[in-house]
């Protein structure tokens, strides 16, 4: 095609028609430059999942997974920490007291030392004194900072509807992995 050609057919098509065309042939071209290298990391990612269902299946490479409910259960109480590291825990209760305006100036705790049961319960029953909103604070800083301990009751009084502060009796378990075998 001469350069005679070209113009008539530029005429003929006129600049939107131009514009068009220059659009399509850029939208090719970077089709083209981002498709070749997506594809090859389409591939690499495809490779990586594989490998690791792989590991999911083998736990870790040493022996296939033991799925029963037994091994489950196994599994479960060993996410929990040991009895020798309650003190540990106490702390963190403690200092979330702290971090939220609290004094724990007393408390009640008791090992509970049931039969056989694999998981012991470390009954903790905090009197506590401040305003609804640090108390609040302290509940929930502590239930985080401690995460196998569980809220199981609260008991809010005031001595009349107009006192910020209130008085709080809360009760919490802290759940241990027995070591003994």
């Amino acid at each position: 095609m001469n350069t005679a050609e070209l113009r008539r057919l530029v005429d003929r098509l006129g600049w939107p028609g131009v514009a068009g065309i220059a659009g399509l042939v850029a939208a090719l071209l970077l089709l083209v430059a981002v498709s070749g290298p997506m594809s090859i990391q389409r591939a690499e990612l495809r490779g990586q999942v594989s490998t690791l269902r792989d590991q999911l299946r083998l736990d870790g490479g040493r022996s296939p997974r033991d799925d029963s409910a037994a091994a489950q259960l196994q599994r479960f109480h060993a996410s929990f920490p040991t009895v020798p590291t309650a003190p540990d825990w106490l702390y963190q209760i403690n200092a979330a007291a702290g971090r939220s305006g609290i004094v724990l100036a007393a408390g009640e705790y008791r090992l509970d030392q049931r039969g056989a049961d694999t998981l012991r319960r470390y009954a903790i029953v905090l009197p506590v004194r401040g305003s609804y909103g640090q108390i609040r604070s302290f509940v929930e800083a502590a239930l985080a900072a401690v995460p196998s301990a569980a809220l199981d009751d609260i008991e809010l009084r005031r001595d009349a509807a107009t006192d910020a502060v209130l008085e709080a009796k809360i009760r919490m378990t802290l759940y241990l992995r027995d070591t003994t075998p």
